[in-house]
């Protein structure tokens, strides 16, 4: 089984705090990038990335903006566009995984109110544990127990009302 990671990441810009999510593995390099992939285009990404591992297509290149893969049948080149360094191949099948585990992730996770209610639950945690905890990324756990949640939180966000903090947070990034 692969060493994947999959969670809820909330940051303040502004007077906002957005809602993300993210996702990476320590086996592909700069993996993390991809959370950048919305649930539309994961599901192209798995459909494509299926035939070319049946032999229906010989390749497919696809990626966001800091990561570009080229799959193949077998290996997968990936290349950080940004700093235009090759990371070498990966295995097909690892990718494919990665990007299965993260389309059923996104589609868990697609409810405002479910969201809400984990997000609101990590808040209390560290608010009731704060003492113990280290900021300003504080992480725990959703309640599924393998969900990572990590609130970044400055000093004064520990002592706002949960109201207050709900009415910073906008999903339209994770719900996109």
């Amino acid at each position: 089984m692969s060493d994947f990671e999959f969670g809820i990441y909330v940051h303040k810009n502004g007077k906002k705090r957005y809602v993300q999510f993210t996702m990476g593995s320590p086996e592909i390099p700069n993996s993390g990038y991809l959370s950048d992939c919305n649930v539309y285009y994961t599901k192209e990404i798995v459909k494509s990335l299926k035939k070319v591992m049946n032999g229906e297509l010989n390749e497919f290149e696809w990626g966001q903006e800091r990561v570009f893969i080229t799959s193949y049948k077998e290996l997968s080149q990936i290349e950080d566009v940004t700093y235009q360094l090759d990371l070498g191949m990966i295995s097909s099948k690892l990718l494919l995984h990665l990007m299965e585990e993260w389309e059923l992730f996104l589609f868990k996770w697609r409810g405002k109110e479910k969201l809400l209610e984990e997000i609101l639950t990590a808040f209390r945690k560290i608010i009731k544990d704060k003492e113990t905890m280290t900021g300003p990324h504080y992480r725990t756990k959703a309640t599924n127990g393998k969900t990572f949640i990590i609130l970044v939180l400055i000093e004064e966000d520990l002592n706002m009302s949960e109201e207050e903090f709900i009415s910073e947070l906008d999903f339209e990034r994770a719900l996109r």
